[in-house]
């Protein structure tokens, strides 16, 4: 009995014992629920984001699979964007190309990203070819665009244009050309455009918006399956 009672004594002095006692330790004990309630807040938000990029990935995609199926150009075109555009083979003067353009219902193609220019230049690699700009004002200090509109953004060469020095005269009116780049870790700084004389023979491209209209659309898919079922 007394061995008994000496162990129940020993355990009540232990656990009486302030060297045993958790606030003495300065150890803080941890609260679970704390941490489940932050992991709860991280898995919603991951959830939220992962959400939002799949349906930005499916609108892309849609748009575009929408855009390759209403912008429609015509057999020969080559298609980018909403826009069709036609590279020509032979060699003509600016305004006997600008000319050619307008009879098919389109003009001198007129360039307004760099992404264009990266397209351009991809089509028709290793060339020069005329655009849609020419400096038709009496000081040639004010280029335009084949349709009147101003520059928003251009690639001139070092040197171009070499206008100021020139007094204006139809003979000697100077046009812009489209020269091909190299792509590589400058890209950012393409240096593209050259002023020439309106009267050299160059190849051309032509721009017009495409066919986006739902009829023209089920016309083309109904010829098709007649085509396939003749």
């Amino acid at each position: 009995m007394e061995s008994e009672e000496q162990i129940y004594i020993n355990i009540e002095e232990l656990k009486g014992d302030k060297r045993y006692r958790p606030e003495e330790t300065g150890t803080k004990p941890v609260r679970t629920d704390a941490v489940a309630g932050k992991q709860t807040e991280t898995w919603p938000l991951f959830k939220v984001s992962t959400v939002c990029l799949g349906l930005l990935c499916f609108l892309l995609l849609t748009t575009a699979i929408v855009i390759s199926i209403l912008c429609k150009c015509p057999d020969g075109w080559r298609r980018f964007g909403c826009s069709c555009y036609f590279f020509s083979t032979s060699v003509s003067t600016w305004s006997r190309s600008k000319q050619m353009c307008q009879l098919h219902g389109a003009d001198l193609v007129i360039i307004n990203s760099q992404s264009e220019m990266m397209f351009l230049n991809k089509v028709r690699a290793h060339s020069k070819f005329w655009i849609g700009m020419d400096g038709t004002s009496s000081s040639y200090s004010n280029w335009k665009w084949a349709d009147g509109s101003s520059l928003k953004t251009t690639y001139w060469q070092d040197g171009h244009p070499q206008i100021s020095h020139m007094r204006y005269s139809p003979s000697n009116q100077i046009c812009a050309a489209f020269n091909s780049f190299a792509v590589g870790s400058f890209v950012r700084n393409i240096k593209s455009w050259t002023s020439e004389s309106c009267n050299q023979f160059l190849r051309s491209v032509c721009k017009k918006e495409a066919d986006m209209s739902l009829t023209s659309w089920q016309t083309q898919k109904t010829l098709q399956r007649k085509v396939s079922f003749s």
